[in-house]
């Protein structure tokens, strides 16, 4: 190969200072983007997962929904803002499972969907999943019986 062509091709003169043609250091780049964020999002779900173990398991403390991308972290005291500002900017969402990871996943959180953590927030600290089966059961309107319990398993 001549000295000044793209190490890629050999045809092309590279870039300077650079080992690759513009079009072969484009198709490098976008290859090495692709390879870069599957591994990124493969660790970000393997710790995502380990986290939601941490604290019982993949599923919605309020309504038991079990779809991974539908799945938070809950801050129990609804205390989630104070708690951002206390880690500080380094810590995104990644990060906050980094922390809880690192600090032995302490009590005060739980695993909630996006609906029950955001209804819960806007509820005044309870899902509103839990204020109409409280209502229910008081009214009595709902009856729990064994058959329905097996009937749901």
């Amino acid at each position: 190969m001549e000295k000044g062509l793209c190490a890629e091709c050999g045809v092309l003169p590279r870039q300077d200072s650079k080992r690759r043609c513009e079009q072969c250091d484009q198709r490098y780049q976008a290859h090495w983007k692709l390879h870069y964020k599957a591994s990124q999002r493969r660790a970000y779900l393997e710790l995502k997962m380990l986290v939601f173990d941490g604290y019982g398991g993949p599923m919605c403390a309020c309504c038991g929904e079990s779809e991974i991308l539908f799945l938070s972290i809950d801050h129990i005291n609804e205390d989630g803002a104070e708690h951002r500002r206390k880690l500080g900017k380094r810590y995104g969402w990644s990060g906050f499972y980094s922390w809880l990871k690192q600090n032995n996943f302490p009590t005060g959180f739980q695993v909630l969907c996006h609906n029950c953590n955001i209804a819960k927030h806007r509820n005044g600290g309870i899902c509103p999943h839990k204020t109409q089966l409280r209502e229910l059961l008081k009214a009595g309107r709902l009856r729990v019986s064994s058959t329905d319990m097996e009937a749901s398993s």
